[in-house]
């Protein structure tokens, strides 16, 4: 039954979301997290067969992890009446890497800096905002579950009182999600290197004026 998961995951898309997931999954004891998933629109030429993700029947593939995922929409969408706050992990990540893996994602045709405007950016950042207002959500910078991945997981494990598979924590060194980003390149405080090539001096001016990650990162500090 879905009210026995004691953990749920939400985020901006292209945010780490399946890697937090997975990570959840190979980590700790959890009830019954997979199901079968339509991926008719994901952009699965990466997948091998391997890595947990099996069971292709046509475009249905089983995802083990995949029922820990909760939702992409803004908190004040969300009707928490009907869903324990506490149970809901929110991971975040740099706008600059997140509007990349975003525009890549989805073959956006246009140039990506005649695509990415004001109402791009703070269509992310207001999404950020959202769940820090909501109010005891535990949040999670992507960076940190890369750049320091057992102390990040340690947190989650204490604050959801999960218990873990093994005695030290396995992080995985393989892609997983639909067009998923490589699992070790950290955003960092000015975006990782590849994404940050996308963008031309005037957006990423534009962007850095209308973001403060380091206030943003800090204010995730206090929430938990």
């Amino acid at each position: 039954m879905e009210d026995i998961i004691p953990i749920k995951v939400c985020s901006h898309r292209r945010s780490g979301t399946h890697l937090l997931m997975k990570s959840l999954y190979d980590n700790f004891i959890l009830p019954d997290v997979g199901k079968y998933v339509d991926t008719s629109d994901a952009q699965m030429d990466w997948y091998d067969g391997t890595d947990g993700i099996d069971g292709i029947d046509g475009k249905m593939v089983y995802v083990p992890w995949i029922k820990l995922f909760h939702t992409h929409n803004y908190a004040h969408e969300m009707n928490f009446d009907n869903f324990d706050k506490n149970k809901c992990i929110y991971i975040f990540r740099n706008g600059i890497d997140v509007l990349c893996s975003f525009y890549r994602s989805f073959k956006i045709e246009k140039d990506f800096n005649e695509w990415i405007a004001d109402h791009i950016i703070k269509g992310w950042l207001y999404h950020v905002i959202s769940w820090f207002e909501a109010g005891g959500i535990y949040v999670v910078c992507f960076d940190d579950l890369i750049d320091d991945f057992d102390k990040t997981m340690s947190k989650i494990e204490v604050h959801f009182d999960l218990k873990r598979k093994h005695d030290g924590f396995i992080r995985t060194d393989k892609r997983v999600g639909w067009s998923p980003s490589s699992p070790s390149s950290p955003s960092s405080k000015n975006g990782n290197n590849k994404a940050i090539q996308m963008w031309n001096e005037e957006n990423l001016k534009m962007y850095n004026n209308m973001v403060d990650w380091d206030g943003i990162v800090k204010r995730a500090n206090e929430l938990n």
